[in-house]
């Protein structure tokens, strides 16, 4: 049999959900943790504990956003940001107090453990309800034989729930045939209803059905649900026309992704990507899923010419499509649509809207006068949420510093 070779490899990431009336920790049936390691912590250890406890205590009373959503490195609710350090862990940022520490509140640990919550999750990034943490762990790929004796590519993924409370994991769900962490970047609940990317991968055959060649990209992908109240799962079919885009632009079974955006006005918003070739980056063009018709839109209409552009930013109160030199800006509410056009404006700009500004990078614009300005504060800086009356920001090469400053500081750019 020939050699089985992977294609490249792509960071695993965690799923998390949104959960609304989850059970508390004396009534679940939990999954069997993993003993801990004997270890004496000291007194500075245990200050540590004491400050984490208190960014997750923070963050357990305060609001949720709508949607309950992580992307590939971070997940910002109304009162804190979860992110992925530089050395691969995940941590909190507490707005209220501006902690910045591990994800973790189980007393006395040294995060080295297998059952700690900070190695479980391996730097991805979970979503949270109350005391409640949601994540998918997904299984490796696995070549099995099947029962005609041939290989076979076997893929599934594991749904969790974490209670902060009483460190207690459970698992909810067992989803077979598909990676939903890995190649999946992002995962969504809204209204009671888990929203995920499950990827088939894209293995390929010999002449005689022999198992020879697969990657995590390029393959079969197709949104999946599950309803929460009664972990029923569904599928909605792919995400993309892979056949019929592959057909202008072969290499996209090589290189087609699907990112999960988020959702605005019930619609749920995915960016597809794919390499024209193998020496060329990738391009993006928009699609979305209308939550309440349950049906596809956005597919190219004329596969020669698409629509090259990324939807860069999604909230509850915004919706942000780029493209090269311009930013088409959709706010709820407002059946206008803004459009900025600038050359500092491209797909996947690292930016963001709050209170009618778009900010990107040092750049300001008013999205009622269409000026601009430059706030010197924000050089190689991002915006990254609006607590109260101050906006948090992000320094962008340096992904564990954050800072909170006044908005009439920063607007005025003082």
């Amino acid at each position: 049999m020939k050699n089985i070779i992977p294609k490249k490899c792509i960071t695993l990431f965690a799923i998390s959900l949104l959960v609304f009336g989850a059970a508390g920790c004396t009534n679940q049936s939990a999954a069997s943790p993993v003993p801990a390691d004997s270890v004496s912590e000291s007194s500075s250890v245990e200050k540590k504990q004491e400050t984490e406890n208190t960014a997750a205590e923070n963050h357990k009373s305060g609001d949720m956003t709508v949607d309950s959503f992580a992307s590939t490195f971070y997940n910002t609710t109304d009162t804190a940001h979860f992110f992925r350090s530089l050395d691969g862990q995940t941590r909190i940022l507490d707005f209220e107090t501006m902690e910045n520490v591990l994800l973790c509140n189980k007393p006395n640990c040294n995060h080295k453990s297998n059952d700690c919550i900070v190695n479980r999750l391996n730097g991805n990034v979970p979503m949270f309800s109350g005391t409640d943490t949601y994540y998918f762990i997904d299984d490796y790929p696995r070549i099995q034989e099947g029962d005609d004796g041939k290989p076979f590519l076997k893929l599934g993924s594991t749904l969790y729930r974490y209670d902060l409370t009483c460190s207690r994991e459970e698992k909810l769900l067992y989803i077979e045939g598909v990676s939903v962490s890995d190649n999946c970047y992002g995962w969504l609940l809204h209204d009671g209803v888990i929203y995920f990317i499950g990827n088939h991968y894209s293995p390929e055959y010999d002449e005689n059905g022999i198992l020879t060649f697969y990657g995590n990209t390029g393959g079969k992908m197709e949104l999946n649900a599950v309803d929460l109240s009664t972990m029923e799962i569904k599928q909605y079919g792919e995400l993309y026309d892979l056949e019929t885009l592959a057909q202008y632009y072969p290499n996209v079974k090589n290189s087609g992704e699907v990112y999960m955006a988020g959702v605005f006005d019930e619609k749920l918003y995915f960016n597809v990507g794919f390499a024209h070739s193998i020496e060329s980056g990738y391009s993006f063009y928009v699609t979305w899923f209308d939550l309440n018709s349950k049906t596809y839109h956005g597919e190219p209409q004329d596969y020669t010419n698409i629509d090259y552009c990324s939807a860069d930013f999604v909230s509850r109160d915004y919706l942000v499509i780029t493209r090269e030199g311009q930013a088409d800006i959709y706010k709820a509410g407002r059946e206008q649509t803004v459009t900025i056009k600038d050359d500092s404006i491209s797909p996947w700009s690292f930016l963001s809207v709050f209170d009618d500004t778009l900010f990107l990078c040092e750049k300001a614009f008013d999205l009622n006068t269409k000026e601009s300005k430059i706030i010197d504060l924000l050089k190689e800086k991002a915006v990254v949420a609006k607590y109260d009356d101050s906006y948090v920001i992000s320094y962008i090469n340096k992904q564990q510093d954050f800072e909170k400053i006044p908005a009439s500081q920063l607007l005025n750019g003082k």
